[in-house]
């Protein structure tokens, strides 16, 4: 389990048009009905996606991510929101896993896609975690199938790292694909 300093975990980051809020309960809906609208886009790459069955479901994975935030260990989950429209876009998180490099994950609303959000964001969160939490390398870890993933992580100037990837299995039908891992030094 990792720790962060608490007095340096931010609630709320924002950076031009983009603003990053900490998960809370007061977003639970609005998560839940872009997951609903979305699922069949996100469930090909997040096999978590078929998890959440109901409302009751995104209540208990939102309250499990700010609790995780509120202690500042695992992973600080960001929800991403155009700040001129106020507009729910996705989702950002900053994650530790044992033994693995601090890590990025994220998705994005479909109607989001395309405009630059997860860019902007992911530069934003960067900037911040080198700054402030001291952290000097990142990673994005995705299915080697997942394009638009991937050119975010290229569009970002993180570098894949060389084989061997690990086999990740996705989605309810359990397809293999391989994991494919992109690296950033911060500076």
């Amino acid at each position: 389990m990792v720790k962060f300093n608490q007095a340096l975990v931010a609630r709320r980051l924002q950076w031009d048009r983009i603003e990053l809020r900490a998960v809370s309960s007061c977003y639970d809906a609005l998560v839940y009905d872009s997951i609903c609208h979305d699922a069949d886009t996100l469930r090909r790459y997040l096999p978590w996606i078929d998890q959440i069955q109901s409302l009751a479901d995104m209540k208990l994975s939102q309250r499990r991510a700010a609790e995780q935030f509120i202690h500042f260990h695992d992973e600080l989950r960001y929800l991403i929101f155009d700040h001129d429209l106020d507009s729910f876009a996705g989702v950002l998180s900053l994650i530790k896993l044992d033994g693995l490099p601090f890590s990025l994950g994220y998705w994005l609303r479909q109607k989001a896609t395309g405009q630059g959000y997860m860019t902007e964001s992911i530069h934003l969160l960067e900037d911040y975690v080198h700054r402030f939490l001291q952290i000097n390398d990142l990673q994005i870890r995705v299915a080697a199938s997942n394009g638009p993933s991937r050119r975010v992580a290229e569009r970002c100037g993180y570098r894949l790292l060389e084989p061997p990837w690990p086999i990740i299995r996705l989605g309810e039908h359990q397809i293999e694909d391989k994991l494919v891992i992109y690296q950033k030094r911060l500076v």
